[in-house]
């Protein structure tokens, strides 16, 4: 079981990713190709890291770390793309800057990165939380919100809110879980969190698979 919920994730993104071929020809937006670019990359970060793990017998939180600052920064420039509030993409602008210097010091400075970056993962998903119901909002005032199934975008987002309102909390107690609950902890980030990874990844996969014309270019 433990085997299952730690590289089922794994085989579901190999999935997600070989459906996401098809961005290419269906002439998909380019939000949706860099989608389907983040997908192939974890997909080879997560062998890579198995690799050093499995293999190597090495710790591998640094090669996690620096993922989670690259997707949060790569999502966030999706979402850039998609959103059309002008507030909103320049607050995801500043932000951008903002996560930068912040993942710089923190990676430095405070928690490392051979530890896990909790302080990173908190504040980069309350943001992709804001960008998710940001783009819900968009939806429900869109006067083309009776086809929000048929959008990838709405899959991409729900998966991202679900995900990161599953495991923010958890993360920012994690120091405190560990000391005092460890084998909630490693309960949690087995069984819980993958779920919540698998979750996202099948909602990417839906994401690729509908069926929508794309006349509009981003």
């Amino acid at each position: 079981m433990d085997d299952l919920m730690r590289y089922g994730p794994v085989c579901i993104l190999a999935i997600t990713t070989l459906a996401g071929i098809r961005v290419y020809f269906n002439n998909a937006p380019q939000p949706l190709k860099m989608l389907f670019h983040i997908c192939l990359v974890l997909l080879l970060i997560d062998g890579f890291g198995y690799f050093i793990s499995d293999v190597l017998r090495e710790q591998n939180k640094w090669l996690a770390n620096l993922f989670l600052i690259f997707s949060i920064l790569y999502v966030a420039n999706i979402f850039l793309l998609i959103l059309e509030q002008e507030k909103i993409k320049l607050t995801i602008q500043i932000f951008y800057g903002a996560f930068i210097v912040f993942a710089f010091i923190n990676s430095l400075f405070l928690q490392g990165l051979s530890g896990v970056q909790t302080l990173t993962f908190v504040i980069g998903g309350v943001f992709m939380i804001f960008l998710s119901g940001a783009y819900f909002w968009q939806l429900l005032v869109s006067p083309d919100n009776d086809r929000i199934t048929r959008d990838p975008f709405f899959w991409m987002s729900f998966g991202l809110l679900v995900y990161y309102a599953g495991n923010v909390p958890f993360y920012g107690m994690f120091n405190y879980l560990e000391r005092n609950f460890y084998d909630f902890t490693v309960f949690y980030q087995t069984y819980i969190s993958n779920a919540f990874a698998t979750f996202l990844y099948l909602l990417y996969l839906i994401a690729f698979l509908c069926r929508k014309n794309y006349p509009k270019s981003y």
